[in-house]
């Protein structure tokens, strides 16, 4: 689980990685990918990373990442499979 962080130091944008085995450097990779968006490119500047064990269910990781979406206010955009709990 991760959060993105705008050049003014405001949270933008939370999301998740789901690697099928443990992964040193999930976090990084999916930020990575999400950087061929240039519109992303422009605003992220920094991210922190959340730290779950890679065999956390799923449920509990998509609760996570509602819940701090939600205390950082940040738009749930993009999540239709997994807004239903």
């Amino acid at each position: 689980m991760y959060v993105v962080v705008n050049r003014d130091g405001l949270a933008c944008y939370a999301g998740q990685t789901r690697p099928a085995k443990s992964s040193a450097g999930a976090a990084g990779i999916r930020l990575n990918q999400h950087m061929v968006e240039p519109s992303k490119r422009d605003e992220w500047d920094s991210f922190w990373v959340l730290p779950l064990k890679w065999s956390t269910k799923p449920t509990i990781v998509n609760w996570y990442e509602r819940t701090v979406a939600a205390r950082l206010m940040l738009p749930l955009r993009h999540r239709r499979s997994r807004s239903s709990f």
